[in-house]
Parts: structure tokens; sequence; C-alpha cells
């Protein structure tokens, strides 16, 4: 039966019975969707070469620079090098549209003869473009044994080619395609976006608008990925301006955002294990650093060399796997006592395996299509509909039971007196141990009025008048 006392709270409340039993189902379609929407002939192989010296021209080349391409789509890694690409003229018969499926490049060019050259950078906008898209598309008609030559140069990225050819049928499909996908996955952001926002103003806690934050800024990853802001007349200040890379401050912020959350909600668990809780703010430091830095990467990437760019990525690449190895840890270690640790790492794993497989293991991968945004949004969908799920149902499960003590018999009192409920008792010792009151909002999903509301009838049960005195309160009774 719902105490009297939060019936009008729980009124308030259909919005997460709705997400508990269709999130998840929609998620499943959309995922489902995506994964059969990459489809595409895994025969062909490329040509690649790094070129450390920056040619200008193919005629500069020669073919024993090139090597053949492990994988379908070619990836050169990190370095401070251009990227050349061959496509084989068999392979390109009759009229074609080539489109290159990844807009982090800083620029791209095609050689279909020595005559020819097109260039797109990411402020080239759309009505100087061969194929008015926001992929670097280019239309080769009829190049008979003719050679394709594909440039590009990077700053800060593994130079990677997902390369698609199509006929004119096929890519209005793609192109039609790739908007319902998208639209879909904009759309079921947007409501979980919205979601979490409501929850956040009803019953002020705080992680469900960090997390509505950090679902917001994965949708703008996701199309930037996807190169929705490329093609723009904004587009050339804010991704090829001389002081500030904001595709930095968009991804360090979610990785961040998603950090934040889960210290929010865990926290009261990780400081029991002193190692753990400062592997994990000295990573948390590490990755705002590295942020910031990255952010400022204009400024110094023109006095570093070839071998400092290998090792900023594998940097980044490294500090992310220790981060998600330390939260696996702070999840298996505490996931016994708390359901909540267990909606996370359902949420997380697939990510997680999506995230480090294809990039630690990537010689197990050469024969699949992945694409950065496809990686992302497979795992991200499927993270922000579990966790937005694990959320709800805390709250939910907070509205069902009043703080007398009716679920008192899942943990054992960790204080001799009998005086304090369940929930008083883990407050009074939380608040003891130096959290404050958003602290302990954020980790028991109540709000900090009610915080405040609890600590007022502690001190009122126990006879102390302040948090001095109910230190020494608690020290007496402590076991």
């Amino acid at each position: 039966m719902i105490p009297k006392s939060i019936k009008s709270q729980y009124l308030n409340c259909g919005i997460l019975v709705f997400s508990k039993f269709n999130v998840l189902f929609f998620s499943f379609l959309l995922i489902f969707f995506n994964v059969n929407s990459q489809s595409i002939d895994k025969g062909t192989r490329y040509a690649v070469y790094q070129d450390y010296d920056f040619k200008k021209h193919p005629e500069e080349l020669t073919t024993k620079n090139f090597s053949l391409s492990e994988g379908i789509i070619p990836n050169l890694g990190w370095g401070k090098f251009k990227a050349w690409v061959i496509l084989k003229p068999e392979s390109l018969k009759g009229k074609k549209y080539l489109l290159i499926q990844n807009p982090v490049f800083d620029e791209i060019k095609i050689y279909k003869d020595s005559s020819k050259i097109n260039t797109i950078k990411p402020g080239t906008l759309f009505s100087e473009r061969e194929v008015s898209f926001r992929f670097p598309t280019f239309n080769i008609e009829n190049v008979g044994q003719k050679e394709i030559y594909i440039s590009g140069i990077t700053s800060l990225n593994p130079a990677k080619f997902p390369i698609r050819l199509f006929d004119e049928a096929g890519l209005t499909a793609f192109r039609e395609n790739q908007a319902l996908l998208n639209g879909l996955i904009f759309g079921f952001i947007a409501i979980l976006v919205l979601l979490n926002l409501i929850i956040f103003g009803v019953f002020k806690l705080r992680p469900f608008g960090v997390f509505a934050v950090s679902a917001a800024l994965f949708a703008t990853l996701y199309f930037f990925l996807e190169g929705y802001f490329f093609g723009k007349s904004y587009s050339t200040f804010f991704f090829q301006n001389n002081y500030l890379n904001f595709h930095y401050l968009i991804y360090f912020g979610f990785q961040l955002s998603n950090y934040r959350i889960f210290s929010s909600v865990f926290q009261l668990e990780i400081t029991k294990n002193e190692r753990l809780f400062t592997i994990f703010r000295i990573l948390f430091l590490v990755g705002i650093i590295e942020g910031i830095i990255m952010f400022f990467s204009p400024l110094w990437y023109g006095y570093i060399d070839n071998l400092t760019v290998k090792t900023i990525g594998m940097t980044i690449r490294i500090g992310a796997m220790l981060m998600n190895i330390v939260m696996l840890l702070i999840l298996l270690k505490i996931g016994k006592e708390n359901k909540l640790a267990r909606w996370f790492l359902v949420a997380m794993i697939p990510g997680w395996l999506v995230y480090l497989a294809p990039r630690f293991l990537s010689f197990l991968f050469n024969d699949f299509w992945f694409t950065m945004p496809q990686l992302y949004s497979v795992s991200m969908v499927w993270y922000i509909a579990v966790v937005s799920f694990g959320l709800a149902t805390e709250v939910y499960k907070n509205l069902q039971f009043d703080d007398s003590g009716a679920k008192e018999s899942e943990n054992k009192k960790t204080l001799k007196s009998d005086i304090l409920s369940k929930r008083e008792t883990e407050i009074l010792l939380a608040f003891t141990n130096g959290f404050s009151y958003t602290d302990i909002s954020d980790a028991m999903f109540i709000s900090p009025h009610t915080v405040r509301t609890h600590l007022k009838n502690i001190y009122s049960k126990i006879g102390v008048n302040s948090k001095a005195e109910a230190v020494r309160w608690v020290l007496g009774e402590e076991k």
C-alpha cells in the first residue's frame, strides 16, 4: 500500500511506469534497424600509403609505396601524415558515386586523373560540392582503367576511410535510409532527455539532470560524426579555426558527464574502498586535463611530430580503458547489494566491448563494416535506455516504501540503537562521514529538502543539535 505522505508524488510517477515498459523494447528495435542499415559488399580491398612528406599530387607517388589494406575499411591509424588510398578501376564500372563516410578529415581530395582534383574541407558548403550531401561524395563516371586516388589529412584522429560505392539509385536509398535511422535515434534520445528532465524537475534529483545533459551531448557527438555540422556557414569557424577544437569539447564533455553520474550515484559505496576511489578520482582528473589540452590542440599541434601524435592517441585510448576497468571493478564489488549497479553493468558492458574490441583487437574485425557513428549509436542507445530505466526504477522503488523501515530486513543495521529507521541510519552515517546534502540526495535518490528534513528528525530523535554532536553519538553507537 502506498503511504499517504507520498501519494501526491506517486501521481507524478506515471512517466516512470511508461519508461519501464516501453523504453527498452524500443531501443531493441532501434539497434536492430541500425545494424541492418549498414549492409555492404565485404569483398573490396584497397591499397594504402602513409605519406610523411605530404606530397601534393599522385604523380609524386609510386606503386611500391602502397600496401594492400587488411580491412574493408582502410585504417592507417594515428599519426602526422597524409593518408592515401588507391581504388582499383575494375571495382568502378560505369557511373558510380564514391562516398567517404567519415567527416573528421581536415581535408579530403580525390584524383580521377592528373588534371582534375576535387577537394572537400569541413567548411566546404553544400552548394560548392559535386553532390550536396553531408558526407564527402564524388560523382565518378566511366573511369575505365584509370586508378582513383584519394588523399586525406587529419589532425589528432585516426586516418580511416569508410569508403562506399553507389549507383544513383543506391545513393538515393542510402540517403533516405540514413535520414530515417538518424531521425529515429534523435527522436528516441530527445524523448529520454525530456523524461530525465521531467524527473529532475519533479523530484529535484540531480543525477537525472546530469544524465539528460550527457544524453544531449551524445546526440551532439553522434550528429557531428554523422557529418551534420559540416558544409555549413559556421563549419569553418568551429572545426578549422587556429585556436579551439570543438570536436574534443563535445567528446570529452560527454565522457566526463558519464563519469560524473557514476560517481554521484555510487559515491557512498565507492568511498568505502579508498584505493579504487583514489584511482577513480585521479583518472577523472586526468580526463579533465586531457579534455582541456585537446580543446586547445590547434595552438600546439603544429609543434609536435608523428611519434607524439601516436602517443597522444594511445594515451587517450589507454586512459578510457583504465577508467572502464575501474568502473567495472566498482560495479562488480557493489553489485551484490546494489541493484542500480547491476543496471549499470547491463548498460555499460556492451558499450565497453564495442569501444575496446575493434581498437585493441582490430585484426579480428577486418571483415566487418564498422563506422564510429554506428558503433556509438548501437552502444549508446542501449546505454542511455538501460541507465534511464535503472535510475527511474530507483525513484519508483523509493516511492513504494515509506521511510519507517518497510524494507528494513534487506540490510543489517550498522548502529546499536533501534530508534532510527534504515533510511535515517544511512543518512546519518553518510552525513557524519562528510557527505553534503546534495551528495546524499544524489546517492539515495531523494531531494536535498528531504535530506534536510530527515536530518532534522534524526537530531530530534537522538537528542543532538549539531553535526559534531551527531558524530560523537554515531561513534558511540557503531558496532
